[in-house]
Order: C-alpha cells, then structure tokens, then sequence
C-alpha cells in the first residue's frame, strides 16, 4: 500500500519540477517532504527503498515456491506462477540497470540551431512541421534533422516523430514535445533592423525601444496583429500592429 501511495503522489505532482515549491515552511517537516521527493517520486530514496524491498521479498518468495514445486512430482508441478515471477524479477533488475547506466539530456532547437550529443556529434534541426486538426487541436509534429559524427555526415534530413526515433552511436534520439514561439518579421528600407523579433525580445532604436508581447487576441479572422509595448519619451503604451493576409 505504501508503493500504491507513492505512485499516486507521483502522478499528482508534476515530476522533474523543484520540490520546494511543494514543501511546508517548517523545517522538520521540509525535510521529510524532501526525503520523500515528491517531485522526482520514482527516482527519490524513498520510493527506492519499497522498491527495493518488494523486490528482496518476490526474490524470497520465488525461491521458496520453486524449491518446493521441485520436491513434487512431475506430474504435480505447476510453474506458471515461477515463471511469472522471474520475469518480473529481470524487469525490475532491467530498471535499476537502465537507471544507473543510463543518461538523458533534453534539446529545444530552432530552425538552423545545432546541438552538441555528449559523445561529440552535431544534431542540426533542419525543418520542424507541425499540424492541426480543422478544430485547432495538434495532430502531428515531426522535425527532419541531420547528425554529424567526427566531421562527418552520418544521417542525412532523417524525420524524427514521437514514435519514430532514431539510434546511433548507443543513443536513442527522441521527438518528445514542441515550443511555439511567435515570430515577427522586421522589414525597414535603410534600416538597421534584425530579420526578425522573437516574442518578449525588445528592440532598441535611437527613438526609444519596443517590445514584441504576443500575438493580439482579438485580431479579426484573417488578419495577422500583434501586441507591442512602446516605451518612448512620451512614456508608455501598448500599440497593436500587424497586416492583413491576401492572396495572389
């Protein structure tokens, strides 16, 4: 009941987050909280040890029943339940060994962006696609990358989905999210302006400076606006832009 407990605390709090913010202030108690690691439950000492535990007691309990099905007959022996036992014995000794032996590293790339893999090789994200349901709602998103390996091209515009991974080298590269960031294209004749303007970057002029906020809410359909906050020696204001699309 106590591993029941935990698992369930696990899937309550949002797990690889900061602990803290689940903590008591009392010290005593802020201790047992952290001991128990409420937000890293499957990894933390405390779930580790009924873990551990539960597997002495079936490692106990499977040696037991199969010394004693031996001492039947043949005729008499049933070892479905011995069987089944081991295999969940190797699964959990599988775990722990994935657990000490394994490293995981987490990368958000751009269009164009690279990464360095901890053995030494390049991944470019070449182009992200991403699709939605009439609805709105996310249907698919995949990311073609290369991989380059001692200065060498080793896969070439692979499509790496969420259930599509890709392995090389002892690695296992996996597609497990997406970030969406608004992007605002800058065009100015004779001006010295970046090509473009991530959301929550500023940009700074002699006039003074602008910030790109977000995408504006109540934009009408067919129109692309967006919310900037202008910060000028007349003081500061929230100005809303952006231009309407057409076809041709």
């Amino acid at each position: 009941m106590e591993s029941l407990r935990k698992c369930g605390l696990g899937g309550l709090v949002p797990q690889r987050g900061d602990s803290s913010l689940v903590a008591p202030g009392h010290p005593v108690v802020a201790r047992i909280v952290a001991w128990i690691s409420p937000a890293s439950v499957f990894t933390g000492p405390a779930f580790l040890l009924v873990a551990a535990l539960f597997s002495v007691n079936l490692t106990l309990c499977s040696f037991h029943r199969l010394t004693t099905q031996l001492a039947l007959p043949r005729a008499e022996r049933r070892h479905g339940p011995d069987l089944l036992h081991v295999g969940l014995i190797v699964l959990i000794v599988g775990a722990a060994w994935s657990a000490r032996s394994a490293t995981e590293n987490r990368y958000t790339l751009a269009e164009g962006e690279k990464a360095s893999l901890p053995g030494g090789e390049i991944l470019t994200l070449r182009v992200f696609s991403f699709e939605r349901y009439p609805d709105g709602r996310p249907k698919s998103w995949s990311s073609r990358i290369d991989l380059d390996s001692k200065g060498a091209r080793r896969i070439s515009d692979f499509d790496l989905r969420v259930n599509r991974p890709i392995r090389f080298g002892g690695y296992a590269l996996y597609q497990t999210g997406y970030d969406e960031t608004p992007v605002v294209a800058l065009r100015g004749s004779g001006l010295d302006l970046p090509e473009t303007l991530l959301q929550g970057s500023r940009l700074t002029g002699e006039l003074g400076s602008i910030v790109f906020m977000a995408p504006d809410p109540d934009a009408e359909p067919g129109t692309r606006r967006f919310v900037f906050l202008a910060d000028a020696e007349g003081g500061r204001k929230v100005v809303r832009g952006g231009h309407r699309r057409s076809g041709r």
